[in-house]
């Protein structure tokens, strides 16, 4: 966990395969300063200000980028300083209803040539993902349909299918 307003100094390459999670508040951001990542695991993004990588970011197959967003004006993103190489799975957690013209920057790069290998969207909405000037940038897509309530209740009547009953 890197606190809002921590730095971590990388020295040559970090390989991330657990999880770092760059919090942030609303006026400091978290840094992993210099050298270059490889997240081959998990890098959660916080809602407030941008965290920053200043090297480089490479996202393996099996990586994952998750940003959280609260709101059009609140969500996880990061800056990267050099240049980022992006493939495995893109995570959004929604936590507001977007309107239709909502448009968020989730990463801004010193220069990106792929894109991510996927999507994964919880929450209120699916975004479209795009990637203009070497930013990755979330657009409204549509609201996510959440489960009827008679959909997840359980029938309190019904027998498992081994037969037994709770006494």
């Amino acid at each position: 966990v890197l606190g809002p307003g921590s730095s971590l100094s990388l020295g040559g390459a970090l390989t991330n395969t657990g999880t770092i999670d760059m919090q942030t508040s609303m006026s400091i951001g978290s840094t992993l300063a210099g050298g270059s990542l490889a997240n081959n695991g998990n890098v959660i993004l916080e809602a407030g200000v941008p965290s920053s990588i200043t090297g480089t970011y490479a996202q393996g197959t099996g990586g994952e980028l998750t940003t959280n967003l609260e709101s059009p004006t609140d969500f996880g993103s990061v800056n990267v300083g050099g240049a980022a190489t992006l493939s495995g799975t893109l995570v959004v957690n929604t936590n507001f209803t977007p309107d239709p013209t909502t448009s968020i920057t989730v990463m801004t790069t010193g220069g990106l040539g792929t894109q991510f290998g996927a999507e994964d969207y919880h929450g209120y909405a699916s975004w479209t993902t795009t990637y203009p000037a070497n930013n990755v940038v979330l657009t409204f897509k549509s609201l996510a349909v959440a489960p009827s309530l008679s959909t997840i209740v359980a029938d309190p009547l019904a027998v498992p299918a081994d037969g037994t009953t709770a006494s």
